[in-house]
């Protein structure tokens, strides 16, 4: 009898040891990568989890803005966290347990003055709970007031050029355009709900495009909210992309064909089958090509005319596959099954495998060289070489 008691304690000591052990293990690595993960080399392996939802980049790549549970802005240099929503809560939310809104969206306005994101309360839907829009001061890291007439959850933010006039797509359809400065309505627009994609933008920034319910693509001036173009489509089509000059449009039909489209004539220019509502694409920064994932691999565009220009020699294609474009439009990556890859654009030749997989998340590029990776559901962020391919840093978003 003895003997089974003693065999207990032990089992129950070894239980409670390893306890602390891992207590000790997982507060060390909190703390370790709090400072930068200077024992595990920036793994970032006890990262809290917490959705990532979105970022965004300063147009100087020195700031990061993570859009989670929490806002959170960091200095990318020396991955200093500069704010955190979760600090500044209000008292009473804290005490009652209230957890915070998810952020849906970010976006920074082109003047780099404010940023704006998209909240929806907890345990809000499409079109239930408190949808709103913040406007915030980058330099003060404050926001500067709330915008609440939208009552469905944002999907889609964007302003002006000349930072002057927000817009804000929601799942229901309706398009609302404010003046930045005032968080005034100028002008309330219904296209159609549930888009597949967010409103494609023209490379310049000055126009979008949205669907109505009968198929109707209109082109509207971001500024001003009026239309500056109309092609008729079919109802399940879903515009994707707009060319430099705003003459041609990219749609996608509700199964595996894509269109070139003529926007002053309606002419289709040409006809890509074997890609489908699901296969990846990615417009040049100019807006003048456009690379198309499709049966026979990743095809390169003409984006005003629709011509062929080549097929790239990549790896087999799937569905699950991304493509981007860097900022200064000479390569792309790829991500196929895993494997991230970077290819020149003008050759299609394979410049170098990045080092690890960059994972799946949102991303975004700093200065040009560096292309930052937040991951959906791990919550931490990656910043990779894009000349070398190899990982910078790594850490924690929390």
């Amino acid at each position: 009898m003895n003997s089974i008691k003693s065999q207990i304690s032990k089992i129950v000591l070894s239980a409670v040891a390893i306890a602390v052990w891992a207590g000790i293990i997982y507060g060390m690595g909190y703390g370790i990568n709090q400072l930068g993960g200077f024992f595990f080399r920036d793994e970032s392996v006890f990262c809290r989890k917490e959705k990532l939802n979105d970022l965004a980049v300063t147009a100087d790549g020195k700031t990061l803005i993570t859009g989670g549970k929490q806002i959170r802005i960091w200095d990318i240099a020396t991955r200093q966290k500069l704010y955190d929503s979760a600090t500044v809560r209000n008292t009473a939310e804290k005490i009652v347990g209230l957890a915070p809104a998810a952020i849906d969206a970010l976006t920074i306005a082109p003047d780099g003055r404010t940023f704006i994101s998209a909240t929806s309360s907890p345990g809000a839907i499409e079109n239930q709970g408190t949808h709103e829009i913040q406007i915030w001061d980058l330099a003060s890291r404050q926001p500067i007031r709330t915008l609440k007439e939208h009552w469905a959850r944002v999907r889609f933010l964007a302003v002006s050029p000349d930072s002057q006039t927000l817009i804000g797509q929601d799942f229901r359809g309706v398009i609302l355009f404010w003046n930045l400065a005032t968080g005034q309505v100028k002008k309330v627009l219904h296209a159609q709900g549930q888009q597949r994609f967010s409103m494609p933008v023209s490379p310049d920034g000055k126009v979008f495009a949205s669907t109505d319910g009968d198929g109707t693509i209109t082109l509207w001036d971001m500024a001003t909210g009026n239309a500056v173009g109309k092609l008729k489509a079919d109802p399940s089509h879903t515009p994707l992309a707009i060319s430099a000059g705003n003459r041609t449009l990219l749609i996608q039909n509700a199964g595996d064909v894509k269109r070139f489209r003529d926007i002053a004539t309606g002419a289709e220019l040409q006809t890509i089958k074997g890609s489908y509502i699901e296969s990846d694409f990615a417009v040049s920064p100019d807006g003048k090509q456009v690379l198309i994932a499709t049966d026979a691999g990743i095809q390169l565009y003409n984006m005003t005319s629709g011509a062929p220009l080549q097929t790239l020699n990549t790896n087999k294609f799937d569905l699950g596959s991304s493509i981007s474009i860097v900022p200064d439009g000479s390569s792309f990556i790829t991500n196929i099954k895993g494997k991230d890859t970077l290819w020149d654009l003008a050759t299609g030749a394979k410049i170098h495998q990045f080092e690890g997989s960059l994972g799946w998340g949102t991303r975004a590029f700093a200065a040009g060289q560096i292309l930052v990776v937040g991951d959906r559901n791990g919550n931490d962020i990656t910043l990779w070489d894009l000349r070398t391919g190899k990982r910078i840093y790594k850490f924690c978003n929390q």
